[in-house]
């Protein structure tokens, strides 16, 4: 009986470290799926225009109200401001014909890991211009998505289990 409960402890630990070493080197983020819990997402016209809105505003500039202090240089906040642009672009033109949370969250992700070396201000900040764009299309909820980008592991589940 010892010798079993020992076994499953041991299995239970090895399945921790992997998990923790995936969140860690960033792996559980590219095995993350998007799908999962797929919708039907409301995308009207003023929809796109507030996505417009969005794309034509300047980002990456100093925010007190966010405690962000803006990127360090501009040629990095031109990069990091073109990345959520392209963001933006493939969502104004794909989420009329496919408007589906997987749509979303699949050019979210490609986002995202190109901003996998970027400073914590600069991932904070890109969190929130995806948050914002997830209010925008009504989508309530990223599965996690970005708590395992950010964070390496899906610390909201444990936070409503709580």
């Amino acid at each position: 009986m010892i010798s079993l409960l020992l076994k499953i402890g041991l299995v239970v630990f090895c399945i921790a470290i992997i998990v923790i070493g995936l969140g860690l080197s960033g792996g559980m983020f590219r095995l993350w799926p998007t799908s999962f819990g797929d919708e039907m997402l409301h995308i009207t016209s003023s929809t796109i225009e507030r996505l417009r809105a969005l794309r034509s505003e300047s980002k990456f500039h100093s925010d007190k109200a966010l405690f962000y202090p803006g990127a360090p240089d501009e040629s990095l906040r031109l990069e990091a401001e073109g990345r959520i642009n392209a963001l933006l672009d493939r969502l104004i033109d794909g989420l009329p014909a496919k408007p589906h949370r997987d749509f979303l969250l699949a050019n979210v992700k490609i986002t995202l890991s190109a901003f996998n070396s970027s400073d914590s201000e600069e991932r904070d900040r890109v969190g929130r211009y995806i948050e914002e764009v997830m209010a925008i299309t009504g989508l309530g909820d990223s599965g996690e998505l970005l708590n395992v980008w950010r964070y390496g592991l899906p610390f909201g589940w444990i936070k409503r289990r709580s």
